[in-house]
């Protein structure tokens, strides 16, 4: 399954982009970095942690890193989006849509050196990758951030419908029938055969005074 899978592309022309898409990145990013920070401060104040010292504050960060990568790692795999990433109308997909663990865990594994390694990251995919959408691991783990807009679909050009030609309908004129020149035919409601009998021949023939002896229509001749 995941040999197929492999096999499929990302089709980066059917998702559009805006001009605003950067700086949607760049605010879903500190959002989420925010929320993966909320939790760890308590925990360090708690602790007694001495928060003048730029050393704890590096601890601190790369500890929020770390639960920043395994929070937006499952998130995305499960919803297709972050928390950052839900407010700013954004999601992640791969070439089936909903993204895998595994391209999350990959994906987003430098977020455990916040800021100075993402930056680099989407630095670099931009010079590199297909799509400068993708950062530098969108590109190994064939992700792309898309904006929640309505892909675009080619459709085949319609032909256009030749014209028709209708004619309006000719009125025909309606005798009666010669029987000097026709001696046999059928009745054009039932189809009922009949013949004109010669004068004192009383065999039956289908008809009786111009008439269909089986559902009493006029038999008229068109010309």
């Amino acid at each position: 399954m995941d040999e197929y899978r492999d096999e499929v592309y990302l089709d980066f022309e059917a998702y559009p982009k805006t001009e605003g898409y950067e700086l949607k990145r760049a605010v879903a990013y500190l959002i989420d970095q925010i929320i993966s920070l909320l939790p760890i401060l308590p925990i360090a104040i708690l602790l007694n942690t001495d928060l003048e010292d730029p050393i704890s504050w590096v601890l601190i960060l790369i500890i929020s890193g770390l639960f920043a990568w395994i929070m937006k790692s499952l998130l995305e795999s499960t919803f297709g989006d972050t928390f950052g990433k839900k407010m700013m109308g954004l999601r992640v997909i791969d070439a089936y849509g909903r993204i895998r663990l595994g391209e999350a865990l990959i994906r987003n594994i430098l977020d455990i050196v916040p800021i100075i390694l993402p930056v680099l990251d989407y630095a670099i995919g931009m010079a590199v990758a297909r799509d400068n959408r993708q950062k530098l691991l969108d590109s190994i783990s064939k992700t792309l951030v898309i904006e929640n807009v309505a892909p675009v679909i080619e459709e085949a050009p319609r032909s256009r419908p030749r014209p028709v030609m209708v004619e309006p309908p000719q009125p025909k004129e309606k005798i009666r029938l010669d029987y000097r020149r026709i001696r046999v035919g059928h009745c054009p409601r039932c189809n009922a055969p009949y013949r004109v009998l010669d004068q004192g021949d009383e065999s039956f023939s289908g008809l009786w005074n111009h008439r269909c002896t089986w559902c009493n229509h006029l038999i008229t001749e068109e010309r």
